[in-house]
């Protein structure tokens, strides 16, 4: 499930934290297209995501991927999915 965003993670050399910095922020002069449109293209499907937001009392637990949706994701994590599945789409 969250294998190809653990390899595009792996492939941006930002940490973890810095880029959910930079996506919650919306920090235009680290972000890009292209590095945008990679991340969307290897997110996990919606409710995927809100599946491991709902265990993010496990966080210590997850792998690095799930950490990263965790924490940029939210309660309202279908919100997030849905606006990039739209970037993705336009």
């Amino acid at each position: 499930m969250f294998v190809y965003i653990a390899i595009f993670l792996g492939s941006t050399k930002i940490p973890h934290d810095e880029f959910v910095r930079r996506i919650l922020e919306v920090d235009e002069e680290k972000l890009n297209d292209e590095l945008i449109t990679s991340l969307i293209k290897n997110l996990p499907e919606g409710d995927t995501i809100q599946n491991v937001y709902k265990r993010k009392d496990e966080f210590d637990d997850m792998q690095e991927a799930e950490q990263f949706c965790v924490k940029v994701g939210s309660d309202n994590s279908s919100d997030w999915c849905n606006s990039a599945s739209y970037l993705e789409n336009t």
